[in-house]
């Protein structure tokens, strides 16, 4: 209960520390009190980024459009939804004191940076940048586990730049746990958009639970899976799914969950496993095409 409590002041800690950076940009370039909106912004395909205006006055009205819906779309309140790699322009209407005023930004979508924590890619698999958080042996390097995560991901998202981070030991099948932290931390230097783990936990260390918060606070999406349904902690609650933010995916078929899968998930995509179901499901949001789930 003390480590939940932590956790938790923690995340909460780290929004705040967000939404205070964005005030003070805000009030910097607005020092007359007028509404603002960013000139420019970049964005990577699967990032969760929204757009707001500065300096609202009392009682006005915003709304936003995107200029190229196939590139980047725009909801009601500003989430933003990068699609492909492209060009828009984003216009935020406000409606106050009987007048209108429209404030404009340019959006450059890239594709998205899909950090793989696993045992690394395979020698001759073709990614973006494959690292080692130690000289450990790969879960598997030739037909292993890695490589199927990382070729499902590449399914679904051709286009996406995939970050392989080794950290696993030796003996090609045990997680390094510091490796995880190393991962973790590689993965918000490259500016990774998503996060996939490919593996189960029932419990994270604290700072572990507390780098996923701050990737999460940040726009990243952490995807992982579920558990498949043997053994004693396979069958308990994934951490993940009750992280805020955080996507804990099971394995879905044939009209219901497979039943060797985790019963404890946000949602459930098409696969055989809840790996595959996760990584499927980091491809859909590295290819901004998301379709088939189930919650």
């Amino acid at each position: 209960m003390k480590m939940q409590r932590i956790k938790t002041i923690t995340f909460t800690l780290a929004l705040a520390a967000i939404m205070l950076f964005t005030c003070t940009f805000a009030v910097v370039m607005a020092e007359d009190g007028s509404p603002y909106l960013s000139k420019k912004m970049t964005v990577r395909i699967g990032q969760r980024v929204a757009m707001e205006v500065k300096n609202i006055p009392d009682g006005a009205s915003v709304t936003y459009k995107s200029s190229n819906k196939k590139v980047i779309s725009v909801s009601k309140k500003g989430k933003l939804t990068p699609k492909k790699k492209g060009k828009s322009v984003v216009k935020a209407t406000l409606k106050y004191n009987g007048k209108t005023e429209t404030l404009k930004c340019k959006v450059t979508v890239m594709p998205a940076i899909v950090a793989v924590i696993d045992g690394g890619a395979a020698k001759n698999q073709k990614v973006w940048k494959a690292l080692k958080t130690s000289n450990a042996g790969a879960r598997g390097p030739a037909n292993g586990h890695a490589k199927h995560m990382i070729d499902t991901i590449k399914s679904e998202a051709p286009k996406a730049k995939i970050l392989s981070i080794k950290v696993t030991d030796a003996s090609d099948t045990r997680i390094s746990n510091a490796g995880v932290i190393k991962a973790l931390k590689l993965a918000k230097k490259y500016k990774a958009s998503i996060v996939y783990y490919s593996f189960y936990g029932p419990e994270p260390s604290d700072e572990e639970y507390e780098l996923v918060a701050d990737l999460i606070a940040s726009g990243t999406r952490v995807v992982g899976p579920a558990g498949n349904g043997h053994g004693a902690d396979a069958r308990k609650e994934a951490w993940l799914t009750n992280m805020e933010g955080a996507d804990c995916v099971g394995a879905w078929g044939s009209g219901k969950i497979l039943a060797k899968s985790n019963k404890h998930a946000n949602l459930y995509v098409k696969a055989d496993s809840t790996s595959a179901a996760a990584a499927r499901y980091a491809g859909m949001l590295a290819n901004g095409k998301v379709y088939g789930v189930h919650k």
